[in-house]
């Protein structure tokens, strides 16, 4: 599992140098704003696993 993130990361990186600079922003601020999507649903996943946790403060980016 950890070798096949580790090239998709890669992968994303190269895709990302051959795109001009407007795109590569844009595809950037995309992908953030997909992992932060998918970081709350891994909390509230862990919030239900483990009754006792707490979920950190969100911060605005």
């Amino acid at each position: 599992e950890k070798v096949a993130l580790e090239k998709k990361v890669s992968d994303m990186e190269d895709e990302l140098k051959s795109l001009p600079p407007l795109a590569r922003i844009q595809a950037l601020r995309r992908g953030n704003a997909r992992l932060l999507v998918e970081n709350k649903a891994m909390l509230r996943t862990l919030a239900q696993l483990s009754p006792k946790a707490t979920l950190p403060e969100s911060e605005d980016l």
